[in-house]
């Protein structure tokens, strides 16, 4: 996206910008099909910083069929532009296609992205989206976003008020 689609998106009356950010060329070539350099999302987040739009970035964990790559990058891509808020999402293995060898992301890896994410970007509201393995996964996954200090769980998980109430953090 460049100034001038940005402002056109502006001028047709959207308010907010969600698009995802991918930090690694490999997986803008071989997961979106693109030829593209990592340096055209980060030029999409300062073109639509140019317009009086929100600005909400994605991050997709495990985007690059369930494995960690580029989603540091992306965190420090993010965090030097003034975006409103960053939406954490996970990659689900089993949407893809069944000759594609995917992989559900460890818990334990998305826990690191959650407290790279809250230490990199501490005054930015972090958010995690709906998207996300669903069962125990998403329990475990659920209560490491409130450890992490994340700010907000779409449709959060059994337990994960309880972890909230049990370490001392606000909810509602």
């Amino acid at each position: 996206l460049d100034e001038l689609q940005a402002k056109g998106l502006e001028a047709a009356g959207v308010d907010v910008a969600m698009t995802d950010v991918i930090g690694a060329e490999q997986t803008i070539r071989e997961v979106y099909h693109l030829e593209r350099p990592v340096d055209d999302f980060e030029a999409t987040l300062a073109a639509l910083r140019t317009t009086r739009m929100e600005i909400v970035p994605h991050i997709v964990i495990g985007l690059h069929h369930g494995r960690l790559m580029g989603e540091f990058n992306a965190l420090d891509m993010i965090s030097r532009h003034a975006v409103d808020a960053l939406v954490l999402v996970i990659i689900m293995p089993f949407h893809a296609a069944p000759e594609t060898p995917f992989a559900t992301v460890a818990p334990g890896d998305i826990a690191c992205v959650f407290r790279r994410a809250r230490r990199r970007l501490p005054d930015l509201p972090v958010l995690l989206g709906c998207a996300r393995p669903p069962g125990m996964h998403k329990r475990v996954v659920d209560a490491y976003a409130v450890m992490a200090g994340l700010d907000g769980i779409a449709f959060p998980a059994d337990g994960a008020v309880a972890v909230a109430g049990a370490i001392g953090r606000p909810y509602h």
